[in-house]
């Protein structure tokens, strides 16, 4: 697992987090990536996609206070 913001904030991508919705949004230059908490799909840029499609567990999860991601 690793927090998102580990792998966004090097690349100089920006990060921000909805509670109300349990949501990470992540931007880079025309890239937006929304990831919400415990589901196993994201939006690129409007577009649903999942998050791992060989494997639909891979899920965004809260631990410590940071949203982590399995990473591979």
């Amino acid at each position: 697992m690793l927090p998102i913001r580990f792998a966004a904030d090097p690349i100089g991508a920006t990060t921000a987090w909805d509670g109300t919705d349990r949501k990470v949004t992540i931007k880079l230059g025309n890239k937006e990536i929304q990831l919400w908490i415990g589901s196993n799909a994201a939006l690129i840029n409007g577009v649903s996609t999942p998050i791992d499609s060989e494997n639909p567990d891979v899920k965004p999860i809260i631990m410590n206070d940071r949203t982590m991601l399995p990473m591979r």
